[in-house]
């Protein structure tokens, strides 16, 4: 699936910069990035006003 995202729909990795600025773009923010299997990560957003706590 993922190659096929990447060929198929013009898809592309992002850095944790590209993906910060993208989710800034849509009122949101990165607040966190986490190591999981098979070299893939997760992505915490928050919406842009919300401080650590989620509120």
């Amino acid at each position: 699936m993922d190659l096929l995202m990447l060929v198929g729909c013009h898809g592309r990795e992002r850095t944790e910069e590209e993906f910060a600025d993208l989710l800034a773009a849509s009122g949101l923010r990165l607040a966190g990035v986490s190591a999981a299997r098979h070299g893939y990560g997760l992505l915490e957003c928050r919406a842009a006003g919300a401080n650590a706590s989620g509120s």
